[in-house]
């Protein structure tokens, strides 16, 4: 597991879990948030000029993504959106 992710599940856990220490929520919507969490701050770690996309430029910062981006850029426009980010972290 690359740091990046272990960094953006760290966040998310310490973040889903403040936000929900007094309310009580069953198991799957928990993995579900961390889910979209750990997506979600994973993705603004890439996006290093925040503009809503990882370029290719972006993600050769991990190789694993780097070579995946092809693939998971569906609409083939040469950024890969939040959306289509999602796959690679599934």
């Amino acid at each position: 597991m690359n740091k990046t992710l272990i960094l953006a599940l760290t966040i998310a856990f310490s973040s889903f879990a403040s936000a929900n220490e007094t309310s009580s929520v069953d198991l799957t919507t928990s993995v579900e948030g961390l889910k979209t969490v750990a997506v979600e701050t994973s993705f603004e770690a890439y996006d290093v000029d925040q503009d809503g996309l990882i370029s290719l430029d972006e993600a050769l910062t991990n190789e694993a993504l780097s070579v995946a981006f092809t693939t998971l850029d569906i609409d083939q426009d040469g950024d890969l959106s939040e959306d289509e980010f999602s796959n690679f972290s599934e």
